[in-house]
């Protein structure tokens, strides 16, 4: 049955049928739909100029595909005024349409209807018997192995008897057995499709269904999962369910990367001149994803397709990304559609608050808990279905919109992704899945074929632009030859017989249509990179033995080598400067489950290609069971990556190990600068991960708890309030006066030793610290012991928002002599750098001449109510006015809102000069109530995240000054407030204050640093001069209420201010 008719119509399309297998399914004359496509496109007589492609989703037989292709096709042909404008513009437009259908049905009707127009609707809404759904049917969607049948009859078994929610030992085993021997895993986040969850929580997956009610329908009746009517074992049974879940995303997967990625390549082959647009619903999504990108390192499309139209898609919203909030360094699988270019045209999704199947059952199928990270606007675990594609940075950015009715013109003209809320058209459904079937509507078909036009728009423009250029600059055609693929049973194309050539002749005329001109092949995209992890000459499937030594040694390489442990892709910013030359690279390893001969090792890697070296280090296990291996990659003392391997010691390597990566984005301009000393701190369990890197290394346990540190974190801001209002015969002199006399300065001296020695203890000296932990302590505090060097110390803290600069690391108790060099701030560059939320501007340079400095000043003029006098928000305003820079300046709430919510703000500096209020969990409104004050009204962190949220990115990547109360105060318990709200928007990075600032430092404060900076200085030397320039001319402290978290190398280029300034200022 190759060709389907549409009932009532004459409209036609090619229906593909595979097996379980990725296996096509021949006639019964033995025939291949796919020779017959083939066929056509090769047929002069003809010419085909787009070829549609659609694959249907999860619970897609082939009653319900032919059903949901029959519904589809129709609502397509019948937007004519699209099909008229591409007419109009295309008069060649000649288009063959193609079905795929992959058996996606858990135990589902894998047959097609005895007569092609048989009612496929009565087929698909029989209700099986419980009879027929037997152990062999459920294991066949799931694992079709001994111990896989006898987990599932355990599992009906005691689902038939059970009389609470609370699963039985027998069972919880059985729901494991059949998780292992599905071949799944639990890769997280960024795995691919069938591996993007968490865990395998079974108990967790019956409470949540039970919770949430997903086991009944719209009605509140239970679904009758495997015929059991009744809620609570109809819940018990709620795991087969996300199993089948996993394993049907693991099978469209790979069904999209072999068979339909192979049919796509033979398409492309037949015909160099056709357009490829393609369409898919549901789990179908994934198929179309994978058709596109292919295996991953394999051969690579001649040319990319011209559109990609993903309705109601069960598959990550991160999918497609390369900055998600919750994995920071990683992309989604299918990232390298974005990166590759490999579609030319529009990218297109639909999503509905109404779909359930997408909204509520991937959520829950892929993660448990509904967590979702403090101030993100999207959850860690969701479908594009319910929130688009997200998390794409770069040239492709997603524009969301609503759709739009079939009458109104909806363009897509650029190679843009477009999330479009559907809210309004996909609405109709009830029971589980909801409205998640409900897209034969003429809006969707509007949004398909303004896709279809815009690639083939776009594919015009392409060629003409080809054609414009002098020969040599072509890019050479793709020889037309046909790759065979086992999938589809590498037979050659037979002729198409008469019938078929009729079918098409109809088909065309309906679709208006006869020829059309092609997209040219593109040139292959630059070969991504790998950092491989193996065990040199050790079997990789062997165990690895205590007692037994080993080698294991990183390199780079062009490809992933799957006879070692582990892989992560490359960070080749760090070697994009290297000019024609070789970088080395340091890693350094931590670990506590082997015995190291060493920890650090290095590696040569040049500008491109496989590495020359490798890292090697000689370990041996401690003991069997789970172990970790932590790999810290390094540049000239700056943090590139980290990998961390872990696996089982004393097992059978029956799979690579799991490999979690960090990094921070490293851009082609990046120059990476020395920094002398590192530290890497991470939350791990009820304390902290630290890892050092410098002259020496080190690793080490923190063993101290977030709600503790909070407490202590605290206690340093408190006391540097208290220096704010120290007080000399009622004159508080730190809000009066830029010169401290020598005897409030001493006071200060003491009051903020005390609190920062407290702090750098508790940090890494307190009650329950081991040896690693006290040697860390003491080596950073002989950092300050030389006098005469200054360091760039880098800090990467995620979660851990420490005020690193006020840190005293000198002795403070009663009797001891104090001195400002001991805090770290006041004699070394300290650049902070936390991993969360997303970093991702790591040029230094702010240009200025492109054509012109962006900067804006954010102001409250009611601070010059309280001081008429000295007018501070009148003197900025002058001082910015005297540089001639073009200021745009805002004082309004209104204002700085509209500003923050348009990509058209350019702004390169954005300063801010305010009143400000850190709100904590326990203060009404909690850390929402968080404000900046502007003129006329205040602007509220909730107001921010609404009004202006962080998918609108900033596109002047801004380095963002608040001068204002508390504006860097962060917490390790809450990691929230206007530092990772900024970065969320693409700042490069946040200057803020620990506690309230007196207005008139802030002020005179402001004024140097623009004068330092805007002349050239780098950020960093600015402020540690301004801060020593305070102490020894003024005896004033303050500098250290500033925090940076921000490249300490960041520098205007090229200055915009002349030095001669600066020195005068000083």
């Amino acid at each position: 049955m190759p060709i389907r008719q549409v009932p009532d119509t004459d409209l036609h399309y090619h229906l593909v049928l595979f097996d379980e297998n990725a296996q096509e399914r021949a006639e019964p004359d033995g025939a291949l739909a796919s020779a017959a496509i083939l066929s056509l496109l090769n047929d002069p007589a003809r010419p085909i100029t787009d070829v549609l492609i659609a694959a249907h989703g999860w619970k897609g037989d082939v009653p319900a595909a032919i059903e949901q292709y029959d519904r589809w096709i129709a609502a397509t042909a019948r937007a004519s005024g699209d099909l008229e404008r591409i007419r109009r513009d295309t008069p060649d437009f000649a288009p063959l349409v193609v079905g795929l259908h992959w058996p996606s049905l858990p135990w589902g009707v894998e047959s097609v209807p005895d007569a092609a127009g048989a009612d496929a609707s009565k087929v698909l809404s029989a209700t099986p018997s419980p009879a027929a759904r037997t152990v062999d049917a459920i294991s066949a969607s799931i694992a079709n192995t001994p111990a896989a049948r006898d987990a599932i009859a355990t599992v009906l078994k005691e689902a038939a008897r059970a009389t609470s929610d609370r699963l039985t030992p027998a069972m919880h085993d059985a729901y494991m057995t059949l998780f292992d021997e599905a071949g799944l895993r639990a890769d997280g986040i960024g795995g691919r499709p069938g591996f993007d969850q968490e865990r395998f929580d079974p108990q967790a997956i019956v409470a949540a269904t039970r919770k949430s009610g997903a086991a009944t329908t719209g009605g509140g009746t239970p679904s009758r999962t495997l015929g059991f009517g009744d809620a609570v074992k109809d819940a018990m049974l709620s795991p087969l369910r996300q199993l089948s879940f996993w394993a049907m995303k693991d099978r469209a997967r790979r069904f999209g990367e072999t068979a339909a990625h192979d049919l796509l390549a033979k398409v492309q082959g037949t015909s160099s001149d056709v357009r490829v647009h393609l369409m898919g619903h549901s789990f179908g999504c994934i198929v179309m994803s994978a058709m596109v990108a292919g295996p991953q390192n394999g051969k690579p499309l001649a040319r990319a397709v011209d559109s990609l139209f993903l309705v109601q898609g069960a598959l990550s919203l991160w999918s497609y990304g390369n900055e998600i909030p919750y994995a920071i360094g990683s992309s989604g699988y299918f990232h390298r559609i974005v990166a590759d270019g490999l579609v030319r045209g529009p990218l297109i999704t639909t999503r509905s608050v109404h779909d359930t199947a997408v909204g509520r059952f991937y959520p829950l199928g892929a993660r448990i808990k509904g967590q979702r990270l403090l101030g993100a606007t999207f959850p860690e675990y969701g479908g594009i279905g319910a929130f688009g594609v997200q998390g794409v940075a770069g040239e492709r950015q997603a524009t969301d919109m609503r759709m739009t009715a079939g009458d109104l013109a909806f363009e897509c003209a650029e190679a843009r992704i477009y999330n479009l809320d559907a809210s309004d058209v996909i609405r109709n459904g009830d029971g589980p899945s909801g409205a998640h079937s409900d897209i034969a509507h003429p809006e969707v078909a509007h949004a398909f074929w303004a896709g279809v036009s815009g690639g083939i728009g776009i594919a015009k423009r392409h060629r003409a632009n080809l054609a414009a250029r002098p020969a040599a600059d072509h890019v050479a055609p793709a020889a037309k030859t046909i790759t065979r693929g086992a999938m589809l049973g590498g037979k050659d194309a037979p002729s198409a017989g008469s019938s078929r050539s009729s079918a098409l002749d109809k088909q065309l005329r309906k679709m208006l249509g006869t020829k059309g001109a092609g997209a040219p092949p593109v040139a292959p995209a630059t070969p991504k990179r790998w950092i491989n992890a193996s065990f040199e000459g050790h079997d990789p499937a062997a165990p690895l033995l205590p007692g037994n030594w080993y080698q294991l040694a990183f390199d780079v390489d062009v490809e992933v080598r799957f006879d070692g442990i582990g892989s992560a892709e490359f960070n080749e910013g760090a070697v994009a400067d290297a000019g024609t030359g070789d970088v080395t690279l340091t890693v350094q390893i931590d670990t506590d489950d082997f015995d190291l001969s060493g920890r650090v090792s290095q590696m040569r890697v040049p500008l491109s290609g496989k590495g020359h070296t490798r890292a090697r280090f000689d370990m041996s296990p401690l003991k069997n069971g789970p172990a970790s291996i932590k790999a810290t990659i390094l540049r000239d003392g700056n943090f590139v990556q980290q990998m961390e391997l872990s696996f089982e010691i004393g097992a059978a390597l029956e799979s690579r190990a799991k490999v979690a990566t960090r990094g921070r984005p490293l851009s082609s301009s990046t120059m990476l600068r020395p920094r002398d000393i590192g530290l890497s701190i991470e939350p791990r369990g009820d304390g902290y991960d630290c890892i050092v890197w410098g002259p020496v290394s080190a690793r080490a346990r923190l063993p101290v708890t977030s709600d503790y540190l909070d407490s202590a974190i605290d206690a340093m801001r408190q006391a540097l309030m208290s220096v704010v209002e120290q007080t000399e015969n009622d004159d508080p002199v730190f809000q009066t006066r830029i010169g401290i006399p020598p005897e409030q300065s001493a006071r200060a001296l003491r009051t903020l030793a005390s609190a920062g020695a407290n702090l750098f203890i508790q940090l890494f000296e307190g009650a329950g610290a081991g040896a690693d932990s006290l040697a860390v302590g003491q080596y950073l505090r002989r950092l300050v012991e030389d006098e005469t060097e200054c360091l760039k110390i880098q800090i990467l803290a995620e979660r851990l928002p420490i005020p690193w600069g006020l840190l005293y690391l000198g002795d403070a108790s009663e009797d001891a002599p104090l001195d400002w060099n001991r805090f770290l701030g006041m004699r070394h560059i300290v650049e902070q750098i936390p991993l969360q939320p997303q970093l991702n501007v790591w040029h230094h340079g702010i240009v200025s001449n492109a054509p012109s400095l962006a900067i804006s000043v954010n102001l409250n003029r009611s601070i010059d109510d309280a001081f008429p006098d000295e007018g501070f928000v009148r003197q900025q305003e002058a001082f910015w006015q005297s540089l001639d820079l073009g200021v745009t300046t805002r004082s309004s709430r209104a204002d700085v809102l509209r500003a923050l919510n348009s990509t058209a703000t350019l702004d390169q500096i954005l300063y801010f000069y305010c009143h400000a209020v850190s709100a904590g969990l326990g203060d009404p409104g909690g850390m929402d109530a968080s404000c900046l004050e502007l003129s006329d009204a205040a602007i509220t962190l909730k107001d921010l995240r609404l009004n202006a949220p962080s998918k609108v990115q900033l596109p002047g990547k801004p380095l963002v000054f608040i001068n204002a109360c508390q504006s860097s105060k962060l917490s390790p318990m809450f990691y929230d407030g206007f530092v990772p709200y900024f970065m969320s928007k693409g700042a490069r990075g946040v200057i803020g204050t620990e506690c309230d600032t007196p207005a008139y430092f802030a002020m005179d404060w402001a004024q140097r640093f623009f004068e330092r900076f805007l002349a050239g200085q780098p950020l960093g030397e600015a402020f540690l001069e301004l801060r020593q320039h305070y102490l020894t001319t003024h005896g004033n402290p303050l500098g250290l209420l500033y925090a940076v978290h921000c490249d300490a190398d960041t520098v205007i280029d090229p200055p915009r201010v002349m030095a001669d300034s600066v020195k005068s200022a000083a």
